[in-house]
């Protein structure tokens, strides 16, 4: 899980494969080192390794690596780059679950859409 493992190329066939079952997403740019891509590679890595679905600090530990972008509050504000986590859930590139109990976690797993973009994302940081 630290972010710089191989993925087999087996598997990113197989997941290509899923992916173009899925519906076709609305086009969109990620920018490179953003956190929506930092958020969409992180989730498509662990979901590659079957960890699905994951949690807020799983996510921020892993996507920190893939983007320069803080996810810290910036001073004065409360914007951090998980605040961009927004965006990722209204383009139904993922989905969140809310566990029952007194501190009601959130986990997040990528629909197939999510799949799709997160090997786009992958091959375009393999560039």
């Amino acid at each position: 899980l630290d972010g710089h493992e191989e993925v087999e190329p087996d598997n990113i066939r197989a997941l290509a494969e899923k992916a173009s079952d899925a519906p076709e997403v609305q086009p969109c740019s990620l920018i490179y080192k953003s956190a929506q891509a930092a958020f969409l590679l992180a989730l498509f890595e662990l979901h590659d390794q079957g960890v699905s679905p994951v949690e807020k600090d799983m996510i921020i530990n892993l996507a920190g690596r893939h983007t320069t972008v803080s996810f810290e509050p910036v001073p004065g504000t409360e914007f951090s780059a998980w605040s961009c986590m927004k965006s990722v859930l209204e383009k139904h590139r993922l989905v969140t679950r809310v566990e029952p109990g007194p501190r009601q976690k959130h986990q997040f797993s990528l629909t197939d859409a999510g799949v799709k973009w997160g090997l786009r994302v992958q091959q375009d940081y393999a560039r």
